[in-house]
């Protein structure tokens, strides 16, 4: 639990380069949440090879999203899964799309989990 007595999972969206992940790494420290960065994870898994990382690869050479069943399912299940139940969560850089935020939340769901809140970063 945070300070607050409260479990935040929290997803921080925008668009690129407006500063969500900024916000993200501040709340993660202030509150003591679990920072989950899509991204990061995705590079980190295509640096790592195997057949996960090729398959990832290949749709970020292609320039497209990767698809939700492998976003959700292979690569945030397992990085939830070491997250401690009783600590919060950061989301930043997912969901992009309505079926990731469904799937997301279907899933969370599955681990006695919920989203508490949603912000929107928007650059003026």
């Amino acid at each position: 639990m945070t300070r607050f007595n409260f479990m935040f999972n929290i997803i921080i969206t925008g668009p690129q380069g407006s500063g969500k992940g900024t916000q993200a790494k501040f709340l993660a420290e202030e509150l003591n949440l679990e920072h989950i960065e899509a991204g990061r994870l995705l590079r980190e898994l295509v640096e790592a090879g195997g057949a996960l990382g090729k398959k990832i690869s290949e749709y970020l050479l292609a320039g497209t999203l990767v698809p939700t069943p492998i976003l959700i399912n292979e690569v945030l299940k397992p990085r939830l899964e070491q997250v401690a139940q009783e600590r919060g969560i950061v989301f930043d850089g997912i969901p992009r799309r309505l079926v990731e935020a469904l799937a997301l939340e279907e899933m969370l769901a599955l681990i006695g989990r919920k989203i508490t809140h949603v912000f929107y970063v928007q650059i003026s």
